[in-house]
């Protein structure tokens, strides 16, 4: 993962709680408000409610991607580790047999 990944995932849940207050701080705002003003609000309290979601949504599925990619790395190295076991015990076999 890059620097700027990294920096960027630990932003995620700030940011998301910053937009969600906004949206919150926003609807308060929009009582007294009408026409362009109110619309110019009612989108941006939109766009940060979909950014509040989208952005733990996004996280999310970045860690079970983590989650995954780490699992087949373990189940690769313990195949790797049954073939190096299962070649270094065939001679024993045979002298065995």
């Amino acid at each position: 993962m890059g620097a700027l990944s990294q920096r960027s995932a630990k932003l995620v849940r700030p940011v998301a709680v910053v937009a969600a207050t906004a949206v919150w701080v926003l609807s308060a705002l929009v009582n007294n408000m009408s026409g362009w003003m109110f619309a110019g609000t009612a989108t941006a309290g939109a766009l940060l409610t979909v950014l509040a979601v989208a952005l733990p949504m996004q996280a999310e599925r970045q860690a079970r991607d983590r989650a995954a990619t780490a699992e087949q790395i373990g189940e690769d190295a313990a195949a790797r580790m049954q073939l190096v076991i299962d070649d270094a015990l065939e001679p024993l076999a045979w002298a065995v047999a």
